[in-house]
């Protein structure tokens, strides 16, 4: 590892004259040998979890999206503004600080 990067031709005209462009290159270089293993792990897991969000966020976890923006926006509810059925009932929000986080 003599420290230069390998820069393809088609890439030399643009990257002439800047030196952060190709210190960029090096930095990204760097981190790619020494935590390669690292990045595929978080890269795998992510495309996991965006391929199984639409089977993860179901009807309930909407009602949590909502009732979350509910308790930071007017704090805790006492009455129940959500439903049809029970608008306007007395209601205590037992699941606030899941549906806050």
């Amino acid at each position: 590892m003599s420290g230069t990067v390998a820069v393809p031709e088609d890439l030399r005209p643009s990257l002439a004259g800047s030196g952060e462009r190709i210190a960029a290159l090096r930095l990204l270089r760097s981190l790619l040998e020494h935590d390669l293993p690292a990045v595929a792990v978080i890269a795998v897991s992510a495309a996991f979890l965006a391929l199984s969000a639409p089977f993860l966020l179901v009807q309930d976890s909407w009602l949590a999206f909502v009732d979350g923006r509910l308790v930071a926006t007017h704090g805790l509810p006492h009455v129940d503004t959500l439903t049809l059925w029970t608008l306007g009932r007395r209601w205590t929000d037992q699941q606030w600080g899941a549906h806050l986080v």
